[in-house]
């Protein structure tokens, strides 16, 4: 069934060989008991998102459980400010929301003074966004 399937999407004959026995049988296991444990982990990996979700409410006393978590990283190293900008949605890394700054502004390894400094350049909310807390 799943050869004539192939084969119209092909436009050509296809044929499916399936290994019975010796190597290619045991590569074509591993790869089925690979493939289940990359499913139950990213299922896995949801559950745990929604479930840190739920305690960061608990512990904040939120009324909702948090859907978008940002955070400034401030690294202070010999001659180089930078700060990064990173952003998690339920629970996990939303990486087109990570950001880069320099920081100019400040001179020597002092974090608390430079955090004002890449702050402002940081996504606002819009004036509609109901319940935004932010602690700036």
């Amino acid at each position: 069934m799943r050869a004539e399937y192939l084969s119209e999407r092909r436009g050509k004959k296809v044929t499916l060989l399936v290994p019975q026995r010796g190597d290619k049988l045991r590569l074509v296991e591993m790869a089925r008991d690979n493939a289940r444990q990359s499913f139950a982990e990213r299922r896995d990996a949801t559950k745990q998102g929604e479930r840190m979700a739920a305690e960061l409410q608990a512990r904040l006393r939120l009324a909702n459980a948090p859907k978008r978590i940002e955070c400034l990283d401030i690294a202070t190293s010999r001659a180089r400010d930078r700060g990064r900008h990173r952003r998690l949605r339920r629970g996990a890394p939303h990486k087109d929301g990570y950001r880069r700054y320099r920081i100019r502004t400040v001179e020597g390894t002092d974090d608390f003074a430079a955090w004002p400094s890449a702050a402002p350049a940081l996504p606002r909310p819009r004036a509609s966004a109901a319940g935004y807390r932010t602690c700036w």
